[in-house]
């Protein structure tokens, strides 16, 4: 076949390298007779040594086999998955214990895992009938312990089909039956390293242990001495000039090594956290909280700082603007129950979002100027191309090689005199170390905001402002 396919191949890249081409080239090579060169093919008796595997081997013989790797664990099916399968006794699942939370083995699962246990032992054992089959004259067989007199006390056990089972490689399967023909005498010589012979009806054995110690000493010598010899008495004088550049090479650091871990796009509130890359240490990426529970396992559960900030802003974004700001908290309760129903809130919205809170920001004079602003906008997403140089003072010798993208999402703005005045939401505790100290945290995440806002509508923005919502609070910032 290999021939076969040779040809095609030498003719495909003829100039007639067609199917039709081929197939008449063969029809003449049976029309006159003729034949390709055949293909070099070892029989099982040439003189050759051949390495393959126990599965390749089956149906072939040999007049010598070396079997080797017996002392090798075997290997078992493997049973540790949650859910076990099986062609004939279907499907195992682990048992839930929903009132103590933990998971335990039930009685399809065991079933399972002691036949594929069994089936596996019996797939190892067609295995080595196999492999200990192959040979028409003489077999060797090779293979490792780490306690020769241990493992000799465990075969000269009683096999019972628990120990068969209980096996842990091709030697105590071998061994076991083997040491019943051995005497203690034997036993005792083949520990010490002389050879034993067994033979009876239909068998010759020939049992050979060897230490490891004793087998390296026939072995060449994988190093001269006299090499290592000249190396210790080798008399020389130092290179100053090429230790200092040794010295220096490797003790060469990065000097944007800060950089290496930024991301090429980031979101703005990632921005109040550039201050570690200033300061020459490690970029530090904030892992979401994994503090949410499934349902039903935990029952209701508090929400997050996080979650609670994100009903206030959904709340804010969709709120109608053109009711007098001395309306009641039950407007604004109404218009919550609306999105609750359009599905903008979820039901647990009501349960956290202080409606008086919402009525602060209204009655206080930026909400009275967005309320009278003719042109309101919220939650406007947008994304920003900076040099890193710009943000980043370690990078400042880079003078615009590398740009940084920053995405990012306007919560307000609105016009007033032909220019934008902006807003920021701000929601949970950090008013509470004071508002200028809370707002200068946010002060660059806001000339970003203004910076990206001038770039999109070529308008000026006048004011920015954040609005403490906790705290029922405005201060203007830029």
């Amino acid at each position: 076949l290999k021939v076969l396919m040779d040809r095609a191949s030498a003719l495909s890249k003829g100039t007639c390298g067609s199917l039709f081409e081929f197939i008449r080239f063969i029809e003449d090579v049976l029309k006159s007779k003729g034949d390709m060169d055949t293909a070099a093919v070892l029989g099982e008796k040439d003189n050759v040594v051949r390495m393959m595997t126990v599965h390749k081997s089956k149906g072939l013989e040999f007049p010598v086999v070396i079997l080797s790797g017996l002392g090798k664990r075997i290997k078992r099916n493997g049973t540790k998955n949650d859910l076990l399968m099986h062609r004939d006794l279907g499907m195992g699942p682990k048992y839930y214990d929903i009132g103590k939370r933990v998971f335990r083995e039930s009685v399809p699962q065991s079933a399972i895992k002691l036949r594929s246990f069994r089936e596996s032992v019996a797939e190892e054992m067609r295995i080595l009938y196999v492999a200990m089959t192959r040979a028409s004259d003489r077999l060797l067989l090779v293979g490792s312990v780490r306690n020769a007199e241990k493992e000799m006390a465990k075969w000269s056990e009683t096999m019972t089909d628990y120990s068969i089972l209980d096996s842990n490689s091709f030697f105590d399967w071998i061994m076991g039956p083997v040491s019943t023909m051995m005497t203690e005498t034997d036993k005792l010589a083949a520990l010490s390293g002389r050879e034993v012979r067994l033979s009876g009806e239909g068998h010759n054995w020939r049992i050979m242990l060897h230490d490891r110690t004793t087998l390296s000493k026939g072995l060449p010598q994988a190093f001269d001495n006299s090499v290592k010899e000249r190396v210790e008495n080798l008399d020389f004088e130092a290179d100053r000039e090429l230790i200092e550049r040794l010295d220096e090479t490797l003790s060469w650091r990065y000097a944007y090594a800060p950089l290496v871990e930024m991301p090429s796009k980031m979101t703005v509130t990632l921005l109040n956290r550039l201050d570690s890359i200033n300061n020459n240490s490690k970029f530090g990426f904030s892992i979401p909280s994994l503090s949410k529970a499934p349902e039903g396992l935990s029952g209701k559960r508090e929400a997050t700082a996080a979650e609670i900030g994100d009903m206030y802003h959904a709340a804010m974004r969709n709120l109608v603007l053109d009711m007098e700001s001395t309306e009641s908290d039950e407007k604004i309760e109404k218009q919550i129950d609306g999105m609750i129903e359009k599905d903008i809130l979820a039901a647990a919205a009501k349960e956290h979002i202080d409606f008086g809170k919402i009525r602060g920001f209204l009655d206080s004079p930026l909400g009275r100027r967005m309320m009278a602003s003719g042109k309101v906008n919220r939650e406007v997403p947008f994304v920003l191309s900076k040099g890193v140089e710009e943000i980043v003072e370690v990078a400042k010798p880079l003078h615009g090689k590398d740009n940084l993208l920053i995405q990012g999402i306007i919560d307000c703005y609105f016009e007033e005199d032909g220019e934008w005045v902006l807003v920021d939401y701000k929601t949970g505790s950090a008013w509470k170390k004071g508002l200028e100290i809370a707002a200068e945290t946010y002060r660059t995440q806001l000339s970003v905001y203004r910076e990206a806002l001038e770039k999109i509508t070529g308008k000026t923005v006048k004011e920015a402002y954040l609005f403490f919502i906790d705290a029922v609070e405005e201060v203007r910032v830029l």
